[in-house]
């Protein structure tokens, strides 16, 4: 299976996966959208690898000309595209198995849901909603395709190797590779306290117990930074691991 990630969100996690799943039937392939927009890398090549892509799996963040280009390449072609993160037409190219994303758009909450600009946790319960409400007359092969992609869009929100493993795993099964037990997503928490070395904690109080800065909340100035986890997690770590470190005369939170 030839797997093309086109998506904006890409760290070492995903080829961590790859090598823990250690098979040669899977071949990864990366673009970045901004290379794309960027002309980085140029159209032909786009096209190439997309021609040659049994799988794609797209996070393309805004319009501009990544997203023109890819619909395009797409829009008439039949394979496994797994839109994640996109525009409503982007999403209208999602197809795995039996389940096709075009069809559920012909209904007017569906593409509401598609055109808002909400997180992908939202989006995440906007699509399982809307396909348990539709599974009530949908084909059971439809049905499980449709539950599978939910699966995905879970895998790829909630970041984490093991959750990029079993996505690739699953998209696998599609294309004939049955290597490797497929676990449930593991669903992180969606806001944590975190520590570079003691790992995440959801309450304060069990963060400065962990950490012994109980007395240094009060006797050192404070900082707090908020940044972004799910999928964008392992991106920020080394700049936050980075300011932590730089103040660390500081209480940094």
């Amino acid at each position: 299976m030839r797997l093309l990630f086109i998506s904006t969100v890409i760290g070492s996690w995903l080829f961590e996966a790859i090598r823990d799943i250690d098979d040669d039937r899977i071949q990864l392939d990366v673009i970045y959208p901004n290379d794309i927009t960027e002309e980085r890398v140029p159209e032909y090549e786009v096209r190439e690898k997309i021609d040659k892509a049994d799988a794609i799996v797209i996070d393309i963040r805004g319009g501009g000309r990544a997203e023109e280009l890819v619909y395009n390449c797409l829009k008439d072609k039949d394979k496994t595209v797994i839109t994640l993160l996109g525009s409503e037409r982007l999403f209208s190219l999602t197809k795995l198995g039996a389940f096709s994303m075009k069809n559920f758009q012909k209904k007017r909450e569906v593409s509401e849901g598609m055109r808002s600009p909400i997180a992908v946790y939202e989006r995440i319960k906007t699509v399982q909603k809307i396909i348990e409400i539709a599974g009530k007359i949908l084909p059971f092969g439809i049905l499980k395709d449709a539950r599978n992609y939910v699966m995905l869009l879970k895998y790829w929100g909630f970041g984490c190797k093991e959750n990029y493993k079993n996505l690739i795993l699953l998209l696998g099964r599609y294309h004939g590779i049955e290597g490797g037990g497929i676990k449930p997503p593991l669903e992180l928490e969606e806001y944590g306290i975190y520590h570079p070395e003691l790992g995440i904690f959801t309450d304060i109080e069990s963060y400065l117990r962990a950490s012994g800065k109980i007395e240094e909340i009060y006797s050192k100035p404070n900082i707090g930074i908020l940044f972004t986890g799910g999928s964008h997690f392992q991106q920020n770590i080394p700049l936050i691991n980075s300011l932590i470190y730089e103040f660390r005369e500081f209480n940094v939170i």
